[in-house]
């Protein structure tokens, strides 16, 4: 099969009859909730009231969000290497654990999973993807590894798919499977014969192909500091090029939920991008997370963000002055318009409205997420304030102010230069 170095869509006829700007309606994605796990969140999968997350150093964690304001961690399982990704598949949880291979385990009570076996893969599992009684492993070094998973306590090998490049991507539709060869771009196999994969295109990606999604007929690519390219698969075993985002820093994880797609963009935070015309996406807002953006999850309007500091959840509304407090029960809103000067050396101010009467907690914490110094703490009724932060005694570097109360909490970075 011939090698495409860069496919693009043609398209004919009139451009302008299908490109439209962005709406008027203002965007923005709003903190919700937060909890600070053992480890350091990576990618993540949400069904129901539990999220099923990779928690690196602290290995498989599972976290109840059944209050949106106050997750609580149901379960912790620590691997013993570093858990970066989980996948699900019926009562199954599938976890790449790194130099440990993929950790299986059996989500029936998802407050209280029981560990069935461990398969331990020669490379380093990065991302897995399962089928029917099939496991696919993004094994880095390992290439692609096919195991048998019909029976869960007792995992079987059956091949290895040799990749031109380092395994660090795996995801599916239909019969057929996505390969992320970093860093060239995407394999694509027909896996109607799981025994016998057999390959049918490459896609070679124009930046550093480096993690990938789908959903519906759309691959998102992601391509670290070169953003994400969008390909249809409408011909599911010829990816083609439609378009791509150009995002700040570097892209982790993608997810879509209705049109809209979420990129984890490491220390850029979460980007929504409009994908209602996947030729023309363009940017909606952005959330900058305290710590690096590592994987993202969405269902309707809620956004599920692995940071690296911790497991954040975001609520993404078009409604410009916030979000309704008769519609999910939020509590009175509040926003840090500024920090200015930022960089600052030694003083910042920081600049926040209220919207409602409320008891407000402004701290600052430093990038390990400690308490440095507690600015202010007091009931404040509605309006726009200014609190000054003399830096002085404190060494250059990131520091979060948080700005919060009432279940609610707002993060923003600010950076001391001496």
């Amino acid at each position: 099969m011939a090698v495409k170095a860069l496919k693009f869509l043609v398209l004919t006829g009139v451009m302008a009859a299908v490109i439209y700007s962005p709406c008027i309606a203002q965007w923005d994605l709003y903190y919700q909730g937060s909890l600070v796990t053992a480890g350091q969140p990576h990618d993540l999968v949400v069904s129901g009231n539990y999220v099923f997350l990779g928690d690196w150093t602290a290995g498989f964690t599972v976290i109840n969000i059944a209050n949106r304001y106050f997750p609580l961690q149901a379960y912790n399982y620590d691997t013993p290497g570093l858990a970066n990704s989980v996948f699900l598949h019926g009562t199954l949880a599938l976890v790449a654990d790194w130099s440990q291979g993929v950790a299986i385990f059996d989500i029936s009570n998802p407050a209280s999973p029981a560990y069935l076996s461990t398969w331990n893969t020669p490379g380093a599992a990065y991302y897995v993807y399962a089928k029917d009684t099939c496991a696919y492993i993004a094994d880095f070094n390992g290439d692609l590894a096919v195991i048998d998973i019909s029976d869960p306590t007792d995992p079987q090998y059956i091949t290895t798919l040799q990749l031109p490049g380092l395994a660090t991507g795996v995801c599916g539709s239909g019969n057929y499977l996505y390969a992320v060869s970093y860093p060239q771009g995407i394999e694509t196999y027909d896996i109607s014969d799981p025994s016998s994969p057999v390959h049918v295109d490459s896609y070679v990606s124009p930046g550093s192909a480096i993690n990938i999604s789908v959903s519906d007929t759309l691959l998102f690519l992601c391509e670290a500091d070169e953003g994400v390219t969008i390909l249809s698969i409408n011909d599911p075993s010829d990816p083609l090029m439609l378009s791509y985002v150009d995002t700040p820093f570097y892209a982790n994880d993608a997810t879509v939920a209705d049109t809209i797609l979420y990129v984890a963009d490491d220390s850029a935070g979460v980007i929504a991008y409009s994908v209602r015309n996947p030729l023309i996406p363009f940017e909606l807002t952005s959330y900058d997370s305290p710590g690096a953006a590592k994987g993202v999850f969405a269902s309707d309007t809620t956004v599920f963000l692995g940071d690296n500091s911790s497991f954040i959840i975001l609520v993404h509304t078009d409604t410009p002055s916030g979000i309704e407090e008769k519609e999910i029960g939020a509590p009175a809103a509040f926003w840090i318009q500024s920090i200015y000067p930022n960089p600052f050396n030694p003083e910042a101010t920081i600049r926040f409205n209220l919207e409602k009467t409320a008891e407000i907690s402004l701290d600052v914490y430093d990038i390990g997420g400690r308490l440095v110094e507690n600015l202010l703490k007091q009931t404040l009724g509605p309006g726009t304030f200014e609190v000054s932060w003399d830096g002085g005694n404190h060494p250059s570097g990131i520091y979060l102010i948080r700005l919060a109360g009432g279940g609610y909490g707002i993060v923003r970075k600010a950076t001391l230069l001496k």
